[in-house]
């Protein structure tokens, strides 16, 4: 059985872990254990930040933007080239029945 100075200390914890809600464009970002951040995009579907980066933040962000990754270039990001790109060699191939 946890002691009352144990759950208190739990609780603290918990209580400092804050989420920030884009204003932007609606993600929220929550703490990791380790300092850094995750994100839910605004449909609650989990996603990376590079990759909210690459498609919203960077073209379509300003000063209310929470992403931390917002400023950070990652060629493995997906964008709207390599999307354009997937639906060009689906047309050239064929989509899947």
């Amino acid at each position: 059985m946890m002691s009352e100075s144990s759950n208190e200390s739990s609780s603290k914890e918990l209580s400092s872990l804050q989420c920030l809600k884009c204003n932007k464009c609606g993600a929220t970002f929550y703490p990791n254990q380790d300092g850094t951040m995750h994100f839910r995009w605004s449909t609650g579907a989990p996603g990376k930040l590079e990759d909210l980066a690459s498609l919203v933040c960077q073209p379509y962000g300003n000063d209310e933007c929470q992403n931390p990754e917002r400023f950070t270039y990652n060629a493995n990001a997906d964008s709207w080239q390599k999307r354009r790109e997937f639906i060009d060699r689906q047309k050239i191939e064929g989509w899947p029945d």
